[in-house]
């Protein structure tokens, strides 16, 4: 599996992107929620976490157990308590949103190619990597 995020402050984006192993891609999408979080140095920030998928969100708001990933959700759960403002934003569609068409793109090419990225950008800046 890979992961990749993108974070965004004001006009700048951080993108991170990494392989991550074996697993399911309800795993991949709860690595990809940890490494964000662990990415953001301001827990006085509001916080939205954007993502397609509807699994990752239920188990993370306590709708659904974490199954497999207890580990991981425990670890999102410890990193998620830092923050006062954090708040999830479903995507319906993958077209919804196109830097969620990226990270999918991007997670992809980091499962089958190996594709790391740790890099700063200016916001809606589409970088080829």
């Amino acid at each position: 599996m890979g992961i990749a995020v993108i974070l965004r402050f004001g006009r700048a984006e951080k993108v991170v992107v990494r392989p991550a192993g074996e697993g399911t891609a309800e795993a991949a999408e709860l690595e990809a929620v940890l490494v964000g979080l662990k990415h953001v140095r301001r827990p006085d920030l509001g916080i939205v976490i954007v993502n397609d998928s509807v699994r990752t969100i239920e188990v993370l708001t306590g709708q659904a157990p974490p199954g497999e990933d207890e580990a991981r959700v425990q670890a999102i759960v410890e990193i998620a308590s830092r923050f006062e403002d954090l708040r999830f934003l479903q995507v319906v569609k993958i077209d919804d949103i196109p830097e969620n068409a990226e990270v999918t793109e991007l997670s992809r090419r980091a499962a089958e190619e190996g594709l790391v990225v740790d890099d700063l950008r200016a916001a809606g800046e589409k970088t080829v990597y």
